[in-house]
Formats: structure tokens, C-alpha cells, sequence
């Protein structure tokens, strides 16, 4: 029922933008609600924070932070009905501290909001800024979405 989220980049919103092998320590919460009685939208928070600061040799670059706030309606009831009940899980959180430039796989149980996240975090130069293959990202696999309808 649920579109997909793929490759969704952070925002730069401080330090240099690279991690330079320090982490980052990478936050997602996924959850869903309702708006309206007959809407289901999603709520991503995803964030990157360089773990400590790297010595560059003659000097010490900055802490990078890196942020994404996602809202988006991703279903809608059909016309008389409205949405009596979320069946699924209502969320998803995952933290972890990357530590290497591969991308890395999360998968999740059947009766889980989501199925899969695939999070790029420190990669081999810049991470952030920037919304390419080599640039940090997120990509949201959702299961399958059950609710509940009822006539209006």
C-alpha cells in the first residue's frame, strides 16, 4: 500500500562534510499516523553525527551533523471510508555506529512497520551536502500496510 522512501539525503547542518572514519552515529525513527480520518502519512527522522573530531595532521576538522525530517502522505482511504484502525506496527528506530563505507542493511520481521532500511553513512570523501550515489542517504522498504476501514 506504502510507496517506498528511496535515497533520502540528509541536510548539511554542521561541521565540514565529511565524517573522516569517525562514526557517524546514525539515528532513524520511521512512524506512521493517521491525519483526517482517512489519510496515513509517514514521519522519517534521520540523523548523522560525526563521532569525534579527526586529526588531519595540522589541524582537527569540525564535528559533522547531518539531519533529514521527512513528513509525506503515503496513502489515502477510499472515498466514503475512513481509517478505523492501524493493524501495523507504528514505528521503527534504529541506532547505529557506522564503521566502514558500505552500505548497511537492516531487515525486519513481517509484522514490522518496515521491511528494510539501507543507510550509507561515512563513505570515501565527502558524505554530506550533496545528494549523489557516494553521498550519505537512506532508503525506507516498507512491509506491507494493514488498516482497518469503516463506511462514513
Amino acid at each position: 500500500m506504502a510507496e517506498q522512501i528511496l535515497k533520502l539525503c540528509p541536510q548539511h547542518t554542521g561541521g565540514d562534510p565529511d565524517f573522516c572514519g569517525k562514526g557517524p552515529r546514525i539515528n532513524v525513527n520511521v512512524e506512521i499516523y493517521k491525519v483526517n480520518e482517512r489519510e496515513l502519512w509517514v514521519r522519517v527522522n534521520f540523523s548523522l553525527v560525526q563521532t569525534e573530531k579527526a586529526n588531519l595532521g595540522f589541524y582537527f576538522d569540525e564535528i559533522t551533523t547531518a539531519t533529514k525530517l521527512l513528513e509525506k502522505r503515503i496513502w489515502l482511504a477510499p472515498y466514503g471510508y475512513r481509517i478505523n484502525s492501524i493493524k501495523t506496527d507504528l514505528k521503527t528506530t534504529v541506532s547505529h555506529l557506522d564503521r566502514d563505507i558500505n552500505v548497511d542493511v537492516f531487515q525486519f520481521q513481517a509484522n514490522e512497520l518496515v521491511n528494510r532500511l539501507e543507510i550509507l553513512g561515512d563513505t570515501g570523501g565527502e558524505d554530506v551536502g550533496d545528494c549523489t550515489n557516494d553521498h550519505s542517504y537512506l532508503t525506507v522498504l516498507f512491509n506491507p500496510i494493514k488498516v482497518g476501514l469503516k463506511a462514513q
